[in-house]
């Protein structure tokens, strides 16, 4: 009797020990922005706002960190310290070749997410007024003396030099002039018959916005003495790069912030007065081939490039 109402008593009285209920942490996604000393030293607190708009839209901690060079990005994203980082492509190209990544944006600056460089020479009718042929095709170049703006320069030399290579054509003479403007002066003064610089499209006033527009307020019909030979293919912009083992739930809310990000009141105008993006497009590692032939044709580092790199 005395051994059933123990078993009574204990199983009223003592209390079942329930597990203490797990609390999991969410971890922090990290950002890595492109390097900015003047965001770094003159407005820190900008990078605290906009991973406040990303914590918000992401709805789990973001992190935004603005690194002194794109190795720091790099040597972070393959260590697995950055979730995502906005890189320079040639900076992609090196984090590609050390660690498992993608790129899942490029940035879109004046409504494109590409860009291209032209080939430029004088007006058919300005030549012919000066005794010269008449450049009509890219075969034009083969035994004419050519300019780019400098050795570093993507648009300049570097994309534009590649594809003479493609083409197999051997211009006589190759000069380094020292910029898109002194370019489209060679050309002009016929000092070469061509040369390579940075292209825009035309602005919805057909105002030309290329390089020529450099020259506009001495030469106001420049458009009419030099004209565009070739326009290139399309080279896309610089990438936003994740580490290919982020878990899937953290990438789908880190990236589906990130595009809402530009619409947000501060984190879209940060961005645009920072970097001229105005929001991300989607993309992939195929969309990077033409700056891979362009490093394989220039037999480059991608690390070299980086140090080195201009627009």
């Amino acid at each position: 009797m005395t051994r059933e109402v123990t078993r009574v008593i204990t199983r009223v009285f003592v209390p079942t020990r329930e597990p203490s209920p797990t609390v999991t942490r969410v971890p922090v996604l990290t950002c890595y922005l492109p390097p900015d000393d003047r965001l770094a030293a003159v407005d820190h607190a900008a990078t605290q706002r906009l991973g406040q708009e990303l914590t918000a839209l992401a709805r789990r901690p973001v992190e935004v960190r603005v690194p002194s060079t794109y190795a720091e990005s790099v040597d972070a994203l393959c260590r697995g310290e950055a979730d995502l980082c906005w890189l320079a492509t040639p900076a992609f190209l090196l984090a590609e070749e050390t660690c498992v990544c993608e790129p899942v944006f490029q940035s879109v600056r004046q409504g494109s997410a590409y860009h291209q460089y032209q080939w430029i020479v004088l007006d058919a009718g300005e030549r012919m007024t000066r005794g010269l042929a008449v450049m009509d095709t890219l075969g034009s170049l083969s035994g004419a003396p050519v300019a780019f703006s400098t050795d570093v320069s993507t648009t300049g030399y570097l994309f534009p030099k590649s594809e003479l290579i493609e083409r197999g054509i051997v211009p006589s003479e190759e000069m380094f002039v020292g910029g898109d403007r002194q370019a489209v002066l060679a050309v002009l003064r016929g000092e070469v018959d061509a040369a390579a610089t940075y292209y825009a499209p035309p602005g919805r006033d057909g105002r030309i916005r290329d390089a020529r527009a450099r020259l506009l307020l001495s030469v106001p019909d420049i458009a009419d003495q030099v004209r565009i030979l070739a326009l290139s293919e399309l080279i896309p912009n610089d990438p936003l790069v994740v580490r290919s083992d982020l878990d899937a739930s953290a990438r789908q809310a880190l990236l589906a912030a990130w595009v809402d990000v530009f619409d947000s009141p501060y984190g879209g105008e940060l961005l645009q007065r920072r970097y001229g993006v105005s929001e991300v497009q989607s993309t992939s590692s195929e969309a990077y081939g033409v700056v891979r032939r362009m490093v394989s044709n220039l037999d480059l580092d991608p690390a070299g490039l980086l140090g080195a790199r201009q627009p």
